[in-house]
């Protein structure tokens, strides 16, 4: 079980780094076509932290994208 809360803890940091990054729009469409949203949907299921929260902001994002601006 103590393994698995370091791993646990491991896992943060690369949520925190594309949390950061997703505030460029160059970046969040690189995540998003990388396939990163496959990739957030285990960290989920893991229960990181953070993993959640940026999976949503993500995918709000590909949501409004479909919509064409005038």
């Amino acid at each position: 079980m103590k393994s698995f809360s370091i791993c646990k803890r491991l896992l943060q940091y690369p949520v925190s780094i594309l949390m950061s990054l997703t505030h460029s729009k160059k970046c969040h469409k690189q995540i998003v076509d990388s396939g990163g949203l496959v990739y957030l949907q285990k960290l989920v299921e893991m229960e990181i932290n953070g993993a959640k929260k940026l999976q949503e902001t993500i995918s709000h994002g590909k949501l409004w994208g479909v919509f064409a601006r005038r």
